[in-house]
């Protein structure tokens, strides 16, 4: 790529006779590059990468080569990432392929190992990144004193992570597309997409998901889990899902409004629009949970559930049900 033609290639900052297979700890040595370079070109081999990860500056861009690989060290930590993108704007990173330590991590505790842990950051892009075996989410999006601006995921393949596929958690212009989520099992929430906020002053505005395929997910392709928000500004809760697919989660698409934690001080106000939905053989293709009433507006067009069209009446149905806070599902 012409953007790396002057970039520096991180194995001249390998000790002599490295390693090619994945076996030595190399994290530091990694880590130096990444400080003193703006432009950097990963390995193409195998490198070996300890839980305190690899922290990313801000203005950089990162290439993974063909043979370039990740694999984190097994470790017993409850937190960590792989790769940290926090407090930083202007960052790109091409064709990751991050390995987590799930089936040989040395704890049962925690479920927050993250592949990518992106916090209070600003203008970042992460094109065609392969992302497994992680102890919590493929993709981590949230607040570290302030909420995410401008993230966009791109062409992504995320499999066999334990906790989330991704979680978007806080941010405004969040952009996930033509990307591919599967086989999320280990600990809830077990989805796909999980879109949950952590606090009352977070917002989840302008999150885009389009064209996403979810696959064979523990619990659901996607959840909304907005409980944690309190309030009713309309700004702070502004999604739109076009062109969403899933096959053989247990819930295709999940609605968690409230979870019975009657915390909100006013029912909860924003608009989230669903079109162009294709669900396949899950066990509650649709389901809104028991919750407090909420005034979340919800526009639902063309959705199909293995491949029959649901009619306008019963999402009608379904959408007063949420504002209702009364359990509902669609089969």
């Amino acid at each position: 790529m012409e953007l790396f033609s002057k970039a520096k290639n991180l194995t001249d900052y390998l000790p002599k006779n490295f390693s090619k297979k994945g076996d030595v700890n190399y994290t530091k040595y990694l880590q130096m590059g990444i400080d003193q370079n703006k432009k950097v070109i990963l390995p193409d081999f195998p490198v070996l990468i300890d839980f305190g990860g690899l922290r990313l500056q801000s203005d950089s861009s990162v290439l993974f080569q063909e043979n370039s690989k990740l694999l984190l060290k097994p470790n017993s930590e409850e937190l960590y990432g792989l790769i940290y993108i926090e407090g930083v704007e202007n960052v790109e990173v091409y064709f990751a392929n991050l390995i987590g330590d799930r089936d040989q991590h040395k704890e049962n505790k925690g479920e927050w190992g993250m592949g990518f842990f992106i916090r209070n950051s600003k203008n970042v892009k992460i094109y065609n990144p392969t992302i497994k075996k992680m102890w919590g989410d493929g993709i981590y999006i949230g607040n570290l004193d302030k909420p995410c601006e401008k993230i966009e995921v791109n062409y992504a393949v995320i499999d066999e992570n334990r906790r989330n596929g991704i979680s978007i958690v806080a941010g405004e212009n969040i952009i996930v597309k033509n990307s591919l989520i599967a086989n999320t099992y280990g600990t809830v929430p077990q989805a796909g997409i999980d879109i949950e906020p952590n606090k009352p002053n977070d917002y989840i505005r302008n999150i885009i998901l389009e064209n996403i395929t979810t696959y064979n997910n523990a619990e659901s392709g996607l959840i909304f889990s907005l409980d944690n928000l309190q309030g009713n500004q309309l700004d702070r809760v502004k999604i739109v899902v076009d062109n969403f697919k899933d096959y053989y989660s247990n819930k295709g698409i999940e609605f968690y409004v409230d979870r019975g934690y009657n915390k909100f001080l006013e029912p909860l106000k924003g608009t989230i629009s669903i079109k162009n939905i294709q669900l396949f053989n899950n066990k509650t293709p649709l389901r809104n949970s028991y919750s407090a009433k909420s005034n979340i507006q919800i526009d639902f067009q063309n959705i199909q559930i293995n491949n029959k069209k649901i009619n306008a009446k019963n999402l009608d149905t379904f959408v007063q049900k949420i504002k209702a806070g009364e359990e509902q599902v669609i089969k």
